[in-house]
């Protein structure tokens, strides 16, 4: 199974060849930009008819859906993780994940060209 969840490049280098590195890390891009649209747009129309009620229950009812038919088109495994777990069933992150998120918090939330963890397959 794919793992489309997210390392340092580094690491990259180290466990598999470059091309194939590239290729998982535009796999992966490409998934979660499809999950981050199809999801925005949904959450967009019901926040439009209903505010902020319809928003979360997008988000408890449809994302775990979404995330999982794209986890079955794609073979990998795509999951919602935050520091701040509302569903320790799906969506408690690991270790790695853990950091990653720390260091995106510490960061300010913004995706600095010098680090970008968050952006290519782990292993």
């Amino acid at each position: 199974m794919k793992n489309f969840r997210l390392v340092p490049i580094l690491l990259l280098g180290v466990l598999i060849p470059p091309a194939m590195a590239d290729d998982l890390t535009i796999a992966a891009r490409a998934t979660a930009s499809d999950l981050i649209q199809r999801l925005g747009a949904v959450l967009k129309k019901e926040m439009a008819e209903g505010g902020p009620d319809n928003a979360i229950a997008v988000c408890r009812d449809i994302a775990p859906g979404l995330a999982g038919e794209l986890s079955r088109k794609t073979g990998g495994r795509v999951s919602r993780v935050s520091l701040k777990t509302r569903n320790t069933l799906v969506g408690q992150p690991d270790a790695w994940e853990q950091e990653v998120l720390a260091e995106f918090d510490r960061q300010g939330g913004t995706r600095g060209p010098s680090r970008r963890p968050w952006s290519a397959p782990r292993w």
